[in-house]
């Protein structure tokens, strides 16, 4: 039987390590991303998901989280799920109906094409691509935790 934990939450530290990935920290190369590493068990997954998370969430970033520990898929096709719900919440109503009635792709002709069911695929756009996408699109920062990363 799993008991359930009480959780220490430690807003000071979320807002140190928000302050450092938002480039807010001089000399900090945590805007180039972070890694968070401890004893299991000690409430590291509590910590992002509930402290970290809802401090970036505060300050206007759009956090995309991933738990490799929970999902079933590959960690590639976990990522690649949590990036393509984003695109769909974050698309706009025209992409948002154009997936509503099974369009795979959205294209403004000599722009640009997305091609929603092939992200991450050899002929789909790259993470990389769809986080600027993101950052472009929503005019806000993105962040992308993967929680236990390990099973990558």
């Amino acid at each position: 039987m799993k008991l359930p934990s009480a959780h220490y939450a430690r807003p000071e530290l979320a807002r140190q390590f928000a302050d450092e990935l938002l480039g807010l920290t001089p000399l900090s190369d945590a805007p180039n991303g972070l890694f968070l590493a401890g004893d299991r068990r000690t409430g590291k997954s509590e910590f992002l998901r509930l402290d970290l998370l809802t401090e970036l969430t505060a300050r206007g970033v759009l956090v995309l989280y991933v738990d490799l520990l929970q999902s079933k898929q590959t960690p590639a096709a976990a990522t690649m799920q949590v990036l393509q719900q984003a695109v769909r919440e974050n698309a706009g109503p025209v992409a948002k109906f154009a997936m509503s009635i099974g369009l795979e792709k959205i294209a403004v002709p000599g722009i640009f094409t997305i091609d929603l069911k092939g992200l991450g695929d050899a002929h789909g756009l790259s993470v990389y691509q769809v986080l600027h996408l993101l950052r472009q699109g929503t005019g806000k920062r993105v962040a992308l935790i993967i929680d236990e990363a390990q099973h990558a």
